[in-house]
């Protein structure tokens, strides 16, 4: 045993150091690490940054707000553009129309251009106003920016006579129109609806039938059938070529009358003809033939109607119950002039 003096230690009596002064600078708690000196400027840099990021966030949408409201990029409601503009029977024109959307719909006096949503702003138009049937386009553009609106216009095509004869009116699809806002003198020639049986709720800008029902397939059916003959008619004569349709018979089985009197089993509705059938623009011609080559006599015709064939058109029963086949030889030119009927 080596000799020890006084105030010396052994080196193997001395203690290992500890393990955790053993560590390397690598292994230091992640704490320690971040308060590195070099990591300071980094994270004023971050911070400094997300404030940036906050602060163009805020002003970006106080700009957009303070732009969206500034007057040059709003519209009047009153200044906003139809197109086509509304028929000439509908009383007040534009400016009545855009009143009624506006009132009906709740929009406001003036709107935010920037803020226009083209397809939301078309389905409330379309339900503000009994007038409109489809709204196809809302644009905005220019500055100061307009609103124009492509519109398609609900139009008269018959009527029906209500209660203490108040007169219902139709467009082509059976919805009710406000009878209160058409100028006749305008309007041109109605079908009158007759054999309806259904209960009478007339609410404008709904189907007059309930949807679903045997009565809104008729209805759908005549007003196929009234459209046809409206645009036939010559605008300025007074009353339809053919006057009225019944519905009383079913959706496939339309009888309607001319201006003489004469009954006419029209059959289907135009465009809903089965195979083989005549066509509605056949029939128009077939009766056209057939009115040239006889002309109308009550004593005669009375108690017949006009029925049509791939041959043409003939008369049916009549005052001496016989089948009249005159009329039948060459009218079954489809392409022929409606001379009659356009008188």
């Amino acid at each position: 045993t080596p000799e020890l003096d006084g105030d010396s230690t052994a080196t193997s009596s001395r203690r290992p150091p500890r393990a955790r002064d053993a560590r390397p600078a690598a292994a230091e708690p992640l704490r320690a690490r971040l308060r590195h000196p070099r990591l300071v400027p980094v994270a004023i840099a971050l911070a400094v940054l997300a404030l940036g990021i906050l602060a163009v966030q805020r002003l970006g949408s106080g700009f957009a707000a303070w732009l969206h409201a500034r007057p040059e990029y709003r519209v009047s409601f009153d200044a906003i553009l139809v197109d086509p503009p509304p028929p000439l029977f509908l009383k007040g024109g534009r400016e009545a129309l855009l009143h009624q959307i506006r009132s009906t719909s709740g929009l406001d006096a003036e709107l935010p251009a920037l803020d226009i949503r083209p397809d939301d702003l078309a389905r409330q138009i379309a339900l503000a106003s009994p007038w409109i049937e489809a709204v196809d386009q809302v644009a905005v553009d220019g500055h100061p920016p307009t609103l124009r609106l492509a519109l398609r216009y609900r139009r008269p095509v018959a009527v029906l006579l209500g209660p203490k004869s108040t007169p219902i009116i139709l467009d082509r699809q059976g919805v009710v129109l406000p009878a209160d806002e058409i100028l006749p003198d305008h309007s041109g020639p109605l079908m009158s609806l007759q054999g309806w049986t259904a209960a009478l709720e007339p609410r404008p800008g709904l189907s007059l039938a309930t949807p679903g029902s045997d009565a809104e397939h008729r209805l759908q059916s005549a007003m196929r059938l009234a459209e046809f003959v409206i645009e036939k008619t010559p605008r300025d004569q007074s009353t339809p070529t053919l006057r009225t349709v019944n519905i009383r018979y079913g959706e496939n089985l339309l009888y309607t009358q001319t201006n003489q009197g004469l009954w006419v089993l029209w059959g289907e509705a135009p465009g809903q003809e089965t195979p083989g059938q005549p066509t509605a623009e056949q029939k128009w011609n077939q009766l056209a033939d057939w009115l040239d080559r006889n002309p109308f006599d009550p004593q005669r015709m009375g108690g017949g109607y006009l029925v049509f064939s791939a041959s043409g058109a003939r008369l049916e029963g009549g005052a001496s119950g016989r089948r009249d086949d005159s009329g039948a030889r060459g009218s079954n030119r489809s392409g022929e002039s409606a001379g009659s009927l356009s008188r």
